[in-house]
């Protein structure tokens, strides 16, 4: 399964992130994600970004779809 990136959001979160890892920058929506944010995606690596376990009730929404 290849990376994607993602908008992230809850009632008092919204970033754009990782679907196969926990790297997330915040930033806005708007049209779709900046060149800064995509730039930023393309270097991160998700080994050194595992997925960190949350105790907060509830889900972040995630859209999945590619952009």
């Amino acid at each position: 399964m290849a990376r994607e990136l993602v908008w992230l959001e809850d009632n008092t979160f919204a970033a754009w992130g990782c679907n196969r890892c926990g790297w997330i920058l915040p930033g806005k929506r708007s049209n779709g994600p900046s060149p800064e944010v995509k730039e930023a995606f393309s270097k991160h690596e998700c080994a050194k970004n595992p997925r960190r376990t949350s105790s907060r009730k509830g889900s972040v929404k995630r859209n999945s779809r590619p952009l």
